[in-house]
């Protein structure tokens, strides 16, 4: 019975989102599609780890759309984890790559789709996510100075127009003998919006 009223529950909001979308649209349900966004961009550091010839104990992987770096010890959901080979590149997972399957709600399931690519300009001047051209579940290498781009198939935007959520991490230092990387994000929380400019999308 519980799980019945969630559904409905679910099932009612998305027809109010669709129904608001009909409508000439409200900032409900953060939909590009005639509806506006809700929230800024969200920008932060972090310093993660190589997955390679480090401890448990420091965190390995990022949560793009939870803003945080993870332990891979905690059993925690990530959508791209890092790791440095020989020549100090940096080999980029997504989590199906780690992780295929997880328990949710006490079933196995796959993990989500997570799609990556790097950058043709620099952090700053990438204002905007591309709408294609993602390698997904694939490992993706970047350098020192690159800039990766992250599309998540977010499960609070299920219910959304467009279920992605876009991120680019500026890959700023590596640090060889810590096997450490510092990097730099912008989020934009707001599903299907692309927007890495400061401030609340407008398209």
């Amino acid at each position: 019975m519980v799980i019945r009223r969630l559904i409905q529950r679910r099932a009612r909001a998305l027809s109010f989102c669709v129904l608001a979308a009909a409508a000439g649209g409200v900032a409900a349900c953060n939909d590009p599609i005639g509806l506006q966004a809700g929230i800024g961009t969200l920008t932060d550091t972090f310093t993660v780890f190589a997955l390679s010839g480090t401890p448990a104990s420091v965190p390995v992987a990022l949560s793009t759309t939870d803003r945080i770096a993870v332990r891979m010890a905690d059993n925690l959901a990530f959508d791209v984890a890092f790791d440095i080979d020989a020549s100090g590149s940096i080999k980029a997972f997504p989590v199906r790559q780690v992780v295929p399957f997880r328990v949710i709600a006490g079933l196995l399931q796959p993990s989500h789709r997570v799609g990556l690519q790097k950058a043709t300009t620099t952090f700053d001047n990438l204002t905007r996510a591309p709408s294609g051209g993602y390698n997904y579940d694939s490992v993706t290498v970047v350098r020192a100075g690159e800039t990766l781009i992250v599309e998540v198939q977010a499960a609070q935007c299920s219910f959304s127009f467009s279920p992605n959520l876009y991120t680019k991490i500026a890959i700023d230092s590596v640090f060889a003998a810590s096997r450490s990387i510092r990097i730099r994000t912008v989020h934009d929380p707001n599903c299907g919006f692309r927007s890495f400019k400061p401030g609340i999308p407008k398209d």
